[in-house]
């Protein structure tokens, strides 16, 4: 009988003074349960970071680990590009650096589809936000978990909305054919693309990894004008009207769970709608935007 073939897994880690997390991220990371997999090497690129990303990274002592440390700020697609030309696995699950891990079984848990269904090119992870530790960022989770449920109901999940930055794992059938164009809502761009190529996207809503979500108004403001300029960018690279009508949600879906969170929290829901505008009016403003972060700091800490 013919061995099977056990894939090989790289982890790309783009970052940018991430050194509150980065140590507890790599920690994690190499003590995931190898099930159904071996962990190949896990890539760290620093893009010019002025803090101790790349001495804290470089203090977790394993030979699967690679540090490059770059010093000059190109900007996250930039750096996601580079990991996308220096990967050597079969498999490639790419991280922002302020998240963590659920529990030991993420990576088995985010690779398990491209077994299955040989055309998928991408599969996206459950982003979980940690308790709030603020009125804000109670507001933003409670936002998270209304836009979590309108989503799920398009596509079981298998939609751009799903399509999370913060967790993604690229086939090498798929990676070796993609990469990032500049000055595009990054996340979404990786979808469509692959939805270009002739593959198909998966969410793995058990591929859990937790977050903190921006504790303040300005750090919000930071992620959803780049996010909202971003996704109008796409138009440069995708047809409007499939870029309009993958983002599409039913009103009848965004009726009834609206009302359902209305009477869950008023005050919050009515919170979150207003800075919603207020992001989509500001980023309107911007008529360009920076290929470097812009970073929230306020949801760089994970661990305390």
């Amino acid at each position: 009988m013919k061995n099977r073939h056990v894939p090989e897994i790289s982890v790309g880690i783009p970052a940018y003074n991430e050194e509150a997390n980065i140590g507890h991220l790599l920690r994690a990371l190499l003590k995931q349960k190898e099930k159904g997999f071996l962990l190949k090497e896990v890539i760290v690129i620093s893009d010019g970071s002025s803090d101790k990303t790349v001495s804290t990274a470089l203090s977790v002592n394993d030979k699967r680990l690679i540090v490059l440390d770059r010093k000059d700020r190109k900007g996250q697609a930039f750096r996601q590009n580079e990991i996308l030309k220096v990967f050597k696995g079969d498999i490639l699950v790419l991280l922002n650096a302020d998240v963590l891990p659920n529990n030991e079984f993420f990576l088995a848990r985010i690779i398990a589809p491209f077994s299955i269904n040989k055309k998928i090119g991408i599969v996206s992870g459950r982003g979980i936000p940690l308790s709030a530790e603020t009125f804000f960022e109670k507001m933003i989770n409670f936002s998270t978990a209304m836009k979590e449920e309108m989503v799920e109901k398009i596509n079981g999940g298998n939609n751009v909305y799903f399509c999370h930055g913060h967790s993604r794992a690229f086939s090498r059938a798929f990676a070796d054919r993609f990469s990032w164009a500049d000055a595009v809502s990054e996340d979404a761009y990786s979808y469509f693309m692959c939805k270009k190529l002739g593959f198909s996207f998966h969410y793995a809503k058990d591929a859990e990894i937790v977050y903190r979500s921006p504790q303040n108004f300005n750090d919000h403001m930071k992620q959803s004008t780049r996010f909202f300029k971003g996704q109008r960018n796409l138009g440069q690279h995708v047809a409007s009207n499939i870029v309009a009508n993958e983002h599409n949600i039913p009103y009848n879906v965004i009726i009834t769970t609206t009302f359902k969170y209305f009477f869950k929290n008023p005050v919050l829901l009515c919170e979150y709608v207003a800075v919603l505008l207020a992001a989509k009016i500001i980023s309107l403003g911007k008529s360009t935007i920076s290929v470097n972060w812009d970073m929230a700091t306020s949801s760089k800490t994970l661990i305390k």
